[in-house]
């Protein structure tokens, strides 16, 4: 499959965003359950994700449904909207087990794709 450079770079941030879900759970699940600042921090994460992968191309979020694009969006709206009754034990869950799976996938299509590449561009002069 052809991806995009806007995709490209859209997969991209997703991958930063897990690298920062990952940060996030290193911290442990103890410190998650007593500091309110790390449980917004994991619903911002959530919220970031769901907003990037709006952006994705139709061929992409179809043509990958083992990476669960649609449920990141699906998340955003309801961390966006109903963040007073989120429960965190779900958005744990969410940042410690699905998000690395997706980003697992991500990473795969990237690679797959021969796509960083972009990363490494070279301007050339005029």
């Amino acid at each position: 499959m052809i991806i995009s450079d806007q995709d490209r770079q859209t997969l991209t941030e997703i991958l930063g965003f897990g690298r920062e879900a990952a940060d996030l759970v290193s911290r442990g699940k103890s410190t998650y359950d007593t500091d309110v600042l790390l449980q917004r921090a994991a619903q911002m994460i959530c919220l970031n994700l769901g907003a990037v992968a709006k952006r994705l191309s139709a061929a992409v979020v179809e043509g990958h449904p083992d990476i669960r694009f649609t449920m990141m969006v699906a998340l955003r709206e309801k961390v966006a909207h109903g963040y007073r009754i989120l429960d965190t034990q779900v958005i744990w869950d969410t940042v410690a087990t699905a998000i690395p799976e997706d980003i697992a996938g991500v990473a795969a299509l990237l690679d797959r794709a021969g796509t960083h590449r972009s990363s490494r561009r070279t301007h050339r002069a005029p």
